[in-house]
């Protein structure tokens, strides 16, 4: 079995909760991987060069999968889990199952008019520590995946925050409703869980029994 761990939106594979997961697995003999799906060019990032990474990677490893995500990684994951079988279990933190719609539905239409016109907008990078580019064709891609379906049976544990500011754990409770193999945990934080790190620890470590 391979565990990998994907990353959120402006964030990257060393993020605090990144580091605390590759320790706790690395303390009980797994290796995670932790992809960098921002790749060598994050100004022209996109869901579909997210998920060439990952098929990448896939491609590199032997056996079945365990996938971990979060937020928007989240998201990754159970598209990750439609297209390749060998993935067959997910954990999902604060999973950005409406990423799409949700994050293009903030801006309105003169902000995507203006991101379209100049072909970039500055964003804070966490993983850089710095603003950097974005194209506008993370917008154009998007598209493709407005409505996707994930429709796949599968175990999943998802670890979500009551007080999320992000993404409602109410994404959450909706995605169990045709889900019958997965199970919420809801935790009394927010978006970023990092105050709850140890406590999900032990869900994690229940569920995947290890």
């Amino acid at each position: 079995m391979e565990y990998i761990y994907l990353h959120g939106f402006l964030s990257g594979p060393s993020s605090s909760k990144g580091e605390f997961l590759f320790k706790q697995f690395g303390e009980s003999g797994i290796y995670l991987h932790r992809p960098d799906l921002n790749g060598d060019d994050f100004e022209h990032l996109t869901i579909t060069s997210q998920l060439d990474i990952i098929g990448k990677l896939l491609d590199s490893l032997p056996g079945e999968v365990t996938m971990l995500g979060s937020s928007l990684g989240g998201y990754l994951a159970g598209v990750a889990a439609e297209r390749w079988s060998r993935i067959d279990r997910l954990v999902l933190m604060a999973p950005a199952f409406d990423f799409v719609h949700r994050y293009l539905g903030q801006l309105s239409k003169t902000e995507l008019r203006e991101w379209k016109e100049i072909g970039f907008i500055n964003l804070y990078q966490y993983h850089y520590q710095e603003h950097r580019r974005l194209r506008y064709g993370i917008v154009e891609d998007a598209q493709k995946y407005r409505d996707f379906s994930m429709d796949r049976q599968l175990p999943v544990q998802i670890l979500h925050g009551i007080c999320d500011e992000s993404v409602p754990y109410d994404v959450s409770v909706e995605y169990l409703k045709n889900h019958s193999g997965a199970e919420l945990v809801l935790l009394n934080t927010d978006h970023g869980l990092l105050d709850k790190l140890p406590v999900m620890w032990e869900y994690i470590k229940t569920f995947l029994d290890l």
